[in-house]
């Protein structure tokens, strides 16, 4: 083996072992892994997690200084993934005093339309649709009307003179930050519910409770090892589904529920038959809007459902996902179940 070919070999496993320690007791040799990376001018993009629980470290200690902007962009996934992310950087900005720069959708995953179209193809239109749903850019400075300069977070991190000075970090997301305080998202949920409903009629009030159910199908298979871990069986929802209802009715209120999931009806046979309403391949605009409406939500682990979580201003069941349950979501055990009394109290608060 020649020299270029064991220092290449060399870099690798030391490039794994870096990635196996512990984030805080290892910072160090991490950060001396990543200066040594970027003066070889070997690429750093799989650096960028840990670089972004740096950034938070550095907010946290008073680093960085109050002329950081920062701005989510270069994404193509869904529509779901895409609003978090930049909702991830409202809630940041809103927390340390930056300012948020929005950069609108340009390409999304999970198109649809009359002709078929492929679900890993990132589609402009698509998410030129998905622009005025959320409608995170109301009220906020554009990507196109910000004349600083535009920082990758890899720069950001390798040079300290950004820190204190002006400039528009840009990244893909802040949930390693603001998933470990996402009690944060409080102070900014009223600013991003009424950006959601500024060009949208409010739903009118109803003596029924809506209760809104969310089952991720489609792409999510339990025989595909990329995305089984977000699989969830038709007997948990029903176990939830069906503890809403029960204190739902002990509390004397009447309650519609919708489940919104994809597929044929003949693979939703434990289901179909309980009385619930099957919205199977219902556009996903509307379906969203219905979950951020809902009275009631019952989550599934899907960036889709946690983002409608986000804006819903009713009581919410988390299901364990890689994104943290804000502090008064109702946390659903692996079988679906959840602690009864605090639903009820729920309840009574929101409908009583």
């Amino acid at each position: 083996m020649n020299l270029g070919a064991r220092a290449r070999v060399g870099f690798r496993r030391l490039a794994q072992s870096v990635r196996t320690v512990d984030h805080t007791t290892m910072r160090r040799s991490r950060l001396a892994w990543f200066n040594v990376k970027r003066a070889l001018r070997i690429p750093t993009r799989s650096d960028r997690k840990f670089l972004l629980f740096e950034f938070g470290r550095m907010l946290e200690d008073g680093h960085i200084g109050p002329g950081c902007h920062i701005t989510v962009a270069g994404r193509d996934d869904g529509a779901g993934s895409q609003g978090l992310a930049r909702m991830s950087g409202i809630c940041l900005a809103k927390r340390y005093g930056l300012t948020y720069v929005h950069t609108p959708f340009r390409g999304m995953q999970i198109a649809e339309g009359p002709e078929p179209i492929d679900p890993r193809k990132a589609d402009e239109a698509w998410a030129a649709a998905w622009e005025p749903v959320f409608n995170l850019g109301h009220g906020e400075i554009s990507a196109a009307e910000c004349t600083l300069p535009r920082i990758e977070i890899d720069e950001f991190i390798a040079d300290r003179q950004w820190w204190s000075s002006p400039c528009l970090l840009s990244a893909g997301h802040y949930h390693m930050i603001v998933d470990r305080m996402p009690e944060a998202y409080y102070a900014v949920i009223p600013q991003l519910r009424q950006k959601f409903f500024f060009n949208k009629p409010l739903r009118p009030r109803s003596n029924v409770v809506d209760v809104c159910a969310h089952l991720r199908r489609g792409d999510v298979r339990p025989d595909n090892p990329e995305t089984a871990y977000r699989f969830v069986n038709d007997d948990i929802v029903i176990k939830s589904i069906r503890m809403t209802q029960s204190v739902l009715n002990d509390l004397g209120l009447l309650s519609h529920v919708r489940l919104f999931s994809q597929g044929d009806l003949k693979d939703f046979a434990p289901i179909r038959d309980m009385g619930f309403e099957l919205c199977l391949n219902t556009p996903a605009i509307p379906s969203f809007c219905a979950m951020v409406e809902a009275d009631v939500l019952i989550m599934t682990k899907s960036s889709f459902s946690y983002a409608a979580a986000i804006l819903n201003g009713g009581v919410k069941l988390y299901d364990r996902y890689v994104h943290s349950p804000l502090p008064d979501w109702i946390v659903s055990d692996a079988e679906g179940g959840f602690e009864r009394e605090q639903f009820r109290r729920r309840c009574v608060a929101a409908f009583t």
